[in-house]
């Protein structure tokens, strides 16, 4: 039944395909909003396309396939809609079992700007690297997911990595120590460095965008108290997380009190004095404890 609809969306005339045009017509007219804005779009659709867990992947066998289920959506907004602002990521998931090999699912390079691929586990295989290289043939590589980025180790063997998109409420998960590397590598840039702003001034310039001012003055003294009806993590998130926190800040140096429930005592304080740059000067837990009378 799902490869008779799948064969429908790509077969014009039938009512799934007709669906499927309604619905790609209807993102190109936001899509469209954004050209007029002079706007780029990192698009990539049918992302993890060699697996085969979402609806549209998976498919390498035969006249309908994934492939040409991607060269079919680039064809409605290029050609269809003229949308020219589109950055088109052609995105894969690691090839874990037989079947997922990239080449199988490649549309060509006529088809998209820049090759990604996902990667979850901390899993830099080198293979996988290699392979997508070859096929790329000089499109630039990116990885489209990472649970946690590439080490500077793993960059050392794979250059070619333009950038990372670390996937939502995963950020966290990148230890420390890790991260504090990046900021010391000349090749990993930040939005508070220097030759960022610089390598994005024509493009804000051709957008009509103000140049980029990363000078933020802020004061975050006051009582914060989380909120767990709007917040994101809700009841869903990791453990640890603060009810409320105490903060007093004096120019860049901010002094936190932050309260988290435990169920060992009436509230687990974590006092920290931090300065501007991040690091930690002073780190102290204080438990207050409950007496229980059985």
């Amino acid at each position: 039944m799902l490869d008779q609809q799948f064969q429908d969306v790509l077969t014009p005339g039938t009512d799934l395909h007709a669906k499927w045009i309604a619905q790609v017509d209807e993102i190109a007219r936001f899509l469209r909003q954004l050209q007029a804005a002079r706007v780029p779009v990192l698009w990539r659709p049918y992302h993890e396309m060699n697996g085969d867990w979402f609806w549209w992947g998976g498919r390498h066998e035969g006249e309908y396939t994934t492939e040409r289920l991607y060269r079919q959506i680039f064809d409605r907004m290029v050609h269809h809609h003229q949308l020219n602002n589109l950055i088109w990521m052609w995105s894969v998931d690691r090839p874990s079992q037989p079947g997922r090999e990239f080449s199988r699912y490649y549309p060509g390079n006529e088809y998209l700007d820049i090759v990604s691929l996902d990667v979850y586990g901390s899993d830099f295989n080198p293979a996988y690297y290699d392979s997508l290289k070859a096929l790329a043939q000089g499109k630039p590589l990116a990885l489209g997911e990472v649970g946690v980025p590439p080490t500077l180790e793993v960059l050392k063997t794979q250059p070619d990595w333009t950038l990372w998109v670390i996937w939502s409420g995963m950020a966290r998960l990148t230890p420390r120590e890790q991260y504090d590397s990046y900021t010391k590598d000349p090749r990993i840039l930040f939005m508070e460095d220097s030759a960022y702003t610089h390598l994005m001034a024509p493009l804000r310039e051709v957008a009509g965008l103000p140049p980029l001012n990363l000078k933020r003055e802020a004061d975050f003294s006051g009582l914060w108290i989380l909120n767990e009806y709007e917040s994101e993590i809700q009841n869903a998130g990791p453990s640890g997380v603060p009810y409320k926190m105490n903060i007093i800040q004096v120019e860049d140096m901010v002094a936190m009190e932050a309260y988290t429930q435990v169920e060992w005592a009436e509230d687990e304080v974590r006092k920290q004095l931090i300065r501007g740059d991040g690091s930690d000067m002073t780190s102290t837990f204080f438990n207050y404890f409950t007496v229980m009378v059985i």
